[in-house]
């Protein structure tokens, strides 16, 4: 009879993650399952960006942790992750300012490099953006 310590369904970035996890803690058996190839489903369907702007406390923390983890990918991990860093902006209704605000409030908390800027800012970071229907 086959046995494993531990048996990971879904070989995306969050099962990979946590086979990876699993062993680094010392299992020795972690076998990692997908239905069709590794990152065939959501992850390699993903437009690839990693964004901590969230309504919920634990996956801000979660993806902040991630982030560092992409940062240092090398040092951590080992070898290069093809994480580049290129900046992410989240255009919002007026009527969104409030959770807009809120959230910007707890990403900051928890140490997420996280602001809100004026169009004409957004401007000078991005200038081929087109703002013109932006209000």
């Amino acid at each position: 009879m086959q046995t494993a310590d531990a048996v990971v369904i879904g070989a995306g970035i969050n099962g990979a993650s946590t086979a990876y996890n699993l062993i680094k803690r010392g299992l020795k058996k972690v076998v990692l399952l997908d239905k069709h190839l590794i990152a065939s489903g959501g992850t390699g369907r993903s437009a690839a960006i990693i964004r901590q702007h969230y309504s919920n406390a634990e996956l801000v923390q979660m993806v902040k942790h991630s982030v560092d983890i992409f940062h240092n990918f090398d040092d951590i991990v080992g070898g290069d992750g093809g994480f580049v860093n290129c900046g992410w902006a989240f255009l919002i209704p007026d009527y969104a300012s409030d959770g807009l605000t809120k959230n910007i409030k707890m990403g900051q908390q928890y140490g997420v490099d996280v602001r809100e800027i004026t169009a004409d800012a957004l401007h000078e970071i991005e200038p081929r953006i087109d703002l013109t229907d932006v209000h």
